[in-house]
């Protein structure tokens, strides 16, 4: 396993995947349902890569327990649009604030 990915969200075939599927034109709720297909997909990638979750320890019971990643959220697939150049940085808050309306 590589360092970091533990705590990975984007892994590189789903940033891959995000390059090709990424159209401007996508509303709020498909960007929601492919967020969710994206959370399914590094489901399956960490199992296949046999990535274990990170560890995170509990002041309470003193011991260390695992963490399962947050849901991809649409926030954290603009700024990986934006990481791999895909949009720029105004479009990115445009794009929040057409959606928010």
């Amino acid at each position: 396993m590589a360092s970091g990915d533990a705590q990975r969200a984007w892994f590189p075939e789903m940033t891959s995947k995000l390059s090709n599927k990424w159209d401007e034109g996508m509303s709020w709720k498909q960007c929601s349902v492919f967020c969710a297909t994206m959370t399914k997909y590094r489901k399956q990638l960490r199992n296949e890569k046999t990535i274990k979750p990170a560890m995170k320890y509990c002041k309470n019971c003193e011991a260390y327990h695992e963490i399962e990643p947050l849901p991809i959220s649409i926030r954290s697939m603009l700024f990986a649009l934006k990481k791999i150049s895909k949009i720029t940085r105004v479009f990115n808050l445009c794009f929040q604030k057409r959606c928010m309306i």
